[in-house]
Protein backbone atom coordinates (compact mmCIF):
# COMPACT_ATOMS: atom_id res chain seq x y z
CA UNK A 1 0.00 0.00 0.00
CA UNK A 2 0.71 3.87 0.06
CA UNK A 3 2.63 3.27 3.68
CA UNK A 4 5.49 1.59 2.19
CA UNK A 5 6.23 4.25 -0.08
CA UNK A 6 6.12 6.77 2.65
CA UNK A 7 9.47 8.09 4.18
CA UNK A 8 10.43 7.38 7.92
CA UNK A 9 9.66 10.24 9.41
CA UNK A 10 7.27 10.08 11.57
CA UNK A 11 3.57 12.60 10.57
CA UNK A 12 3.75 14.72 13.91
CA UNK A 13 -0.03 15.37 12.84
CA UNK A 14 -0.92 11.77 12.14
CA UNK A 15 -0.12 10.98 15.56
CA UNK A 16 -2.30 14.45 16.60
CA UNK A 17 -4.98 13.07 14.46
CA UNK A 18 -4.92 16.23 12.45
CA UNK A 19 -3.27 14.89 9.30
CA UNK A 20 -4.99 16.48 6.17
CA UNK A 21 -2.77 15.19 3.56
CA UNK A 22 -3.82 11.52 3.87
CA UNK A 23 -2.01 9.17 1.34
CA UNK A 24 -0.19 11.97 -0.35
CA UNK A 25 1.33 13.16 3.01
CA UNK A 26 5.30 12.11 2.40
CA UNK A 27 6.09 11.37 6.08
CA UNK A 28 5.13 8.27 7.82
CA UNK A 29 1.26 7.63 9.48
CA UNK A 30 2.71 4.17 11.57
CA UNK A 31 1.89 4.74 15.16
CA UNK A 32 5.17 2.10 15.55
CA UNK A 33 7.69 4.12 14.60
CA UNK A 34 9.96 5.51 17.35
CA UNK A 35 10.04 9.20 17.06
CA UNK A 36 13.16 10.91 16.29
CA UNK A 37 12.37 14.74 17.38
CA UNK A 38 10.55 14.37 20.97
CA UNK A 39 10.74 17.94 22.66
CA UNK A 40 13.55 17.68 25.49
CA UNK A 41 11.71 20.76 27.36
CA UNK A 42 8.44 18.67 27.95
CA UNK A 43 10.37 15.44 28.79
CA UNK A 44 12.37 17.45 31.71
CA UNK A 45 8.70 19.12 32.35
CA UNK A 46 8.61 22.72 31.35
CA UNK A 47 8.20 23.61 27.26
CA UNK A 48 7.40 27.27 26.48
CA UNK A 49 5.48 26.70 22.96
CA UNK A 50 3.17 24.28 24.32
CA UNK A 51 0.70 23.11 21.78
CA UNK A 52 2.55 25.46 18.99
CA UNK A 53 6.13 23.23 19.88
CA UNK A 54 6.99 21.98 16.32
CA UNK A 55 8.53 18.95 18.44
CA UNK A 56 7.03 16.20 19.82
CA UNK A 57 5.33 15.87 22.78
CA UNK A 58 5.97 12.31 24.08
CA UNK A 59 7.02 10.45 27.62
CA UNK A 60 8.73 7.05 27.52
CA UNK A 61 7.02 4.58 29.56
CA UNK A 62 8.82 1.05 30.72
CA UNK A 63 6.92 -2.19 30.40
CA UNK A 64 8.49 -3.54 33.48
CA UNK A 65 9.33 -1.15 35.30
CA UNK A 66 13.16 -1.39 35.19
CA UNK A 67 15.19 0.92 33.33
CA UNK A 68 16.66 -1.41 30.08
CA UNK A 69 13.72 -3.13 29.30
CA UNK A 70 11.22 -2.28 26.14
CA UNK A 71 9.68 0.76 25.98
CA UNK A 72 6.71 2.53 24.71
CA UNK A 73 5.82 5.74 23.81
CA UNK A 74 2.94 7.61 25.08
CA UNK A 75 1.39 11.09 23.36
CA UNK A 76 0.20 13.09 26.21
CA UNK A 77 -3.21 13.44 25.09
CA UNK A 78 -4.13 17.37 24.66
CA UNK A 79 -0.49 17.77 23.81
CA UNK A 80 -0.92 20.71 26.53
CA UNK A 81 0.64 19.62 30.21
CA UNK A 82 1.39 21.07 33.54
CA UNK A 83 4.53 20.57 35.80
CA UNK A 84 1.88 19.63 38.34
CA UNK A 85 1.18 16.56 36.50
CA UNK A 86 2.67 13.20 37.70
CA UNK A 87 4.60 12.16 34.56
CA UNK A 88 6.70 15.48 35.78
CA UNK A 89 7.39 14.52 39.16
CA UNK A 90 10.25 12.27 40.17
CA UNK A 91 9.24 8.74 41.19
CA UNK A 92 11.70 8.59 43.69
CA UNK A 93 9.81 11.75 45.87
CA UNK A 94 6.48 10.57 45.36
CA UNK A 95 5.56 7.14 43.82
CA UNK A 96 6.57 3.84 44.97
CA UNK A 97 9.42 2.11 42.76
CA UNK A 98 6.35 -0.04 41.50
CA UNK A 99 5.09 3.06 39.67
CA UNK A 100 5.74 3.46 35.85
CA UNK A 101 8.80 5.28 35.38
CA UNK A 102 8.71 8.35 33.48
CA UNK A 103 11.69 10.01 30.91
CA UNK A 104 11.79 12.27 33.74
CA UNK A 105 12.45 10.00 35.91
CA UNK A 106 15.06 8.65 34.22
CA UNK A 107 17.27 11.79 33.01
CA UNK A 108 17.17 12.17 37.11
CA UNK A 109 18.16 14.80 39.05
CA UNK A 110 19.98 17.10 35.98
CA UNK A 111 16.90 18.00 34.15
CA UNK A 112 14.53 18.24 37.22
CA UNK A 113 16.70 20.62 38.81
CA UNK A 114 17.06 22.86 36.34
CA UNK A 115 13.66 23.27 34.80
CA UNK A 116 13.96 27.13 35.13
CA UNK A 117 16.74 26.83 32.48
CA UNK A 118 14.52 25.28 30.28
CA UNK A 119 12.74 28.44 29.38
CA UNK A 120 14.89 29.56 26.12
CA UNK A 121 15.89 33.30 25.65
CA UNK A 122 13.98 35.88 23.07
CA UNK A 123 15.62 35.71 19.54
CA UNK A 124 17.69 39.37 19.61
CA UNK A 125 17.31 39.84 16.07
CA UNK A 126 13.01 38.90 15.98
CA UNK A 127 13.21 41.71 18.75
CA UNK A 128 13.87 44.69 15.95
CA UNK A 129 12.16 42.20 13.54
CA UNK A 130 15.06 40.98 11.06
CA UNK A 131 15.77 37.32 12.45
CA UNK A 132 16.34 35.70 9.01
CA UNK A 133 15.87 31.99 10.40
CA UNK A 134 12.61 32.06 10.94
CA UNK A 135 10.37 28.97 12.49
CA UNK A 136 14.23 27.40 12.80
CA UNK A 137 15.38 29.99 15.11
CA UNK A 138 16.89 28.05 18.02
CA UNK A 139 15.60 30.88 20.01
CA UNK A 140 12.30 31.86 21.26
CA UNK A 141 10.16 34.81 18.96
CA UNK A 142 8.68 36.90 21.43
CA UNK A 143 5.22 38.41 21.48
CA UNK A 144 5.02 42.02 20.47
CA UNK A 145 4.02 45.10 23.12
CA UNK A 146 1.81 46.99 22.00
CA UNK A 147 3.47 50.00 24.00
CA UNK A 148 7.07 50.14 23.10
CA UNK A 149 6.34 48.35 19.24
CA UNK A 150 9.26 45.25 19.75
CA UNK A 151 8.90 41.73 20.16
CA UNK A 152 10.28 41.23 23.23
CA UNK A 153 7.09 39.22 25.20
CA UNK A 154 8.28 36.22 26.36
CA UNK A 155 5.03 33.55 25.43
CA UNK A 156 5.78 31.61 27.83
CA UNK A 157 7.29 33.18 30.84
CA UNK A 158 4.79 35.18 32.52
CA UNK A 159 6.59 36.83 35.54
CA UNK A 160 8.87 38.31 32.19
CA UNK A 161 5.83 39.64 30.17
CA UNK A 162 4.46 41.17 33.81
CA UNK A 163 8.04 42.68 34.45
CA UNK A 164 8.10 44.49 31.18
CA UNK A 165 4.78 45.43 30.76
CA UNK A 166 5.39 47.22 34.41
CA UNK A 167 8.61 49.05 33.00
CA UNK A 168 7.48 49.92 29.92
CA UNK A 169 4.20 51.46 31.20
CA UNK A 170 7.12 53.21 33.62
CA UNK A 171 9.26 54.62 30.41
CA UNK A 172 6.05 55.82 28.53
CA UNK A 173 4.84 57.49 31.88
CA UNK A 174 8.01 59.21 32.39
CA UNK A 175 8.49 60.14 28.57
CA UNK A 176 5.28 61.66 28.46
CA UNK A 177 6.01 63.39 31.55
CA UNK A 178 9.02 65.05 29.58
CA UNK A 179 6.88 65.86 26.54
CA UNK A 180 4.96 68.07 28.73
CA UNK A 181 7.59 69.54 30.54
CA UNK A 182 9.15 70.59 26.95
CA UNK A 183 6.14 71.86 26.10
CA UNK A 184 6.00 74.52 29.34
CA UNK A 185 9.84 75.38 28.36
CA UNK A 186 9.40 76.59 24.06
CA UNK A 187 8.10 79.88 24.79
CA UNK A 188 10.33 80.88 28.14
CA UNK A 189 11.87 83.97 28.20
CA UNK A 190 14.39 84.80 30.40
CA UNK A 191 13.74 88.18 32.43
CA UNK A 192 16.97 89.59 32.22
CA UNK A 193 19.03 88.82 28.85
CA UNK A 194 15.27 88.54 27.10
CA UNK A 195 15.91 86.07 25.10
CA UNK A 196 14.50 82.53 24.49
CA UNK A 197 16.14 80.40 26.96
CA UNK A 198 15.46 76.58 25.02
CA UNK A 199 17.07 78.72 22.16
CA UNK A 200 19.85 79.09 23.72
CA UNK A 201 20.70 75.82 24.87
CA UNK A 202 20.39 77.51 28.79
CA UNK A 203 19.06 75.69 31.95
CA UNK A 204 16.41 77.23 34.27
CA UNK A 205 17.62 79.22 36.83
CA UNK A 206 14.47 78.29 39.06
CA UNK A 207 13.49 80.78 42.62
CA UNK A 208 12.10 78.76 44.98
CA UNK A 209 10.01 82.28 45.83
CA UNK A 210 8.17 83.09 43.16
CA UNK A 211 7.48 82.32 39.08
CA UNK A 212 9.40 84.98 37.14
CA UNK A 213 11.86 83.20 34.48
CA UNK A 214 15.88 83.25 34.39
CA UNK A 215 18.70 81.99 32.69
CA UNK A 216 20.50 80.08 35.14
CA UNK A 217 23.78 82.44 34.07
CA UNK A 218 21.89 85.44 34.54
CA UNK A 219 20.68 84.94 37.62
CA UNK A 220 23.66 83.45 39.30
CA UNK A 221 25.59 86.63 37.87
CA UNK A 222 22.97 89.04 38.33
CA UNK A 223 22.70 87.83 42.43
CA UNK A 224 27.12 87.79 42.36
CA UNK A 225 27.13 91.75 40.99
CA UNK A 226 24.68 92.92 43.64
CA UNK A 227 26.32 91.54 46.41
CA UNK A 228 29.03 93.31 46.38
CA UNK A 229 26.95 96.83 46.22
CA UNK A 230 23.51 96.31 48.15
CA UNK A 231 22.36 94.01 51.55
CA UNK A 232 21.65 90.58 51.15
CA UNK A 233 18.53 90.60 51.61
CA UNK A 234 18.09 92.87 48.42
CA UNK A 235 20.56 90.58 46.71
CA UNK A 236 18.14 87.27 46.93
CA UNK A 237 15.38 88.96 45.59
CA UNK A 238 13.52 88.44 42.45
CA UNK A 239 14.78 91.48 39.47
CA UNK A 240 11.17 91.75 38.82
CA UNK A 241 9.00 91.31 42.00
CA UNK A 242 11.18 91.12 44.38
CA UNK A 243 10.80 88.59 46.29
CA UNK A 244 13.21 86.66 48.64
CA UNK A 245 14.83 83.31 47.30
CA UNK A 246 17.26 81.83 49.57
CA UNK A 247 18.70 79.89 46.55
CA UNK A 248 18.46 79.05 42.54
CA UNK A 249 17.63 75.61 41.34
CA UNK A 250 19.30 74.60 37.93
CA UNK A 251 17.15 72.86 35.84
CA UNK A 252 16.84 71.57 32.55
CA UNK A 253 12.75 72.40 32.23
CA UNK A 254 10.72 75.08 33.48
CA UNK A 255 8.95 74.79 36.54
CA UNK A 256 6.16 76.47 38.12
CA UNK A 257 4.02 74.04 40.49
CA UNK A 258 5.56 74.65 44.14
CA UNK A 259 5.14 70.60 44.70
CA UNK A 260 7.53 70.07 41.54
CA UNK A 261 10.14 72.86 42.67
CA UNK A 262 9.91 71.00 46.09
CA UNK A 263 10.76 67.57 44.25
CA UNK A 264 13.42 69.39 41.97
CA UNK A 265 15.04 71.15 45.59
CA UNK A 266 15.16 67.67 46.94
CA UNK A 267 16.75 65.64 43.97
CA UNK A 268 19.40 68.90 43.41
CA UNK A 269 20.03 68.77 47.37
CA UNK A 270 21.54 64.70 46.85
CA UNK A 271 23.07 65.44 44.03
CA UNK A 272 24.97 68.17 45.15
CA UNK A 273 25.85 66.21 48.67
CA UNK A 274 27.94 64.08 46.71
CA UNK A 275 30.19 66.43 45.74
CA UNK A 276 33.00 67.88 47.75
CA UNK A 277 32.56 71.45 48.44
CA UNK A 278 34.98 73.50 46.54
CA UNK A 279 35.94 76.19 48.96
CA UNK A 280 37.32 73.04 51.58
CA UNK A 281 39.17 71.17 49.00
CA UNK A 282 42.67 72.62 50.02
CA UNK A 283 41.52 74.12 53.18
CA UNK A 284 39.61 73.76 56.56
CA UNK A 285 35.75 73.79 56.91
CA UNK A 286 35.40 77.42 57.93
CA UNK A 287 36.55 78.22 54.73
CA UNK A 288 33.33 77.74 53.30
CA UNK A 289 31.19 80.83 53.61
CA UNK A 290 27.79 79.10 53.86
CA UNK A 291 28.88 76.68 56.61
CA UNK A 292 26.65 74.34 57.54
CA UNK A 293 23.88 75.68 55.21
CA UNK A 294 25.95 74.89 51.92
CA UNK A 295 24.78 72.15 49.81
CA UNK A 296 27.66 70.21 49.26
CA UNK A 297 29.55 67.81 51.16
CA UNK A 298 31.80 69.26 53.96
CA UNK A 299 34.72 66.12 53.87
CA UNK A 300 37.76 65.63 55.92
CA UNK A 301 40.75 63.97 54.37
CA UNK A 302 40.31 61.13 56.36
CA UNK A 303 36.20 61.14 55.29
CA UNK A 304 34.83 62.25 58.21
CA UNK A 305 32.08 64.36 57.33
CA UNK A 306 31.61 68.02 59.09
CA UNK A 307 28.68 70.48 58.58
CA UNK A 308 30.70 73.20 60.52
CA UNK A 309 29.14 76.50 61.74
CA UNK A 310 26.52 78.60 60.75
CA UNK A 311 26.72 81.46 58.31
CA UNK A 312 26.23 83.90 60.85
CA UNK A 313 28.79 82.45 63.45
CA UNK A 314 31.77 82.45 60.41
CA UNK A 315 30.87 86.08 59.96
CA UNK A 316 31.18 87.09 63.24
Amino acid sequence: GFAKTRGKTLCKYYINNACTKGSECPFAHDRTIKPDDVCRFYLAGRCSFGIHCRYFHFLILDDHNTLGKSKSWILHKDHVFSTDAPEFIPSWITAPKSDKWTYASAVGYFFISFRSACILPLCPYFETGNCSKGAKCDFVHGDLCELCGINCLHPGDADQRIQHNRECVAAHEEAMEEAFAIARSVDKTCGICMENIRDKNMRFGILEGCKHCFCLDCIRKWRKNQNEQFDKKIVRSCPECRTHSDFVIPAVYWVEDPAEKMKLFTKFQTNTKQKQCKYIKEGSIDDCPFGNKCFYKHALPDGTIVEGKSPRALKG
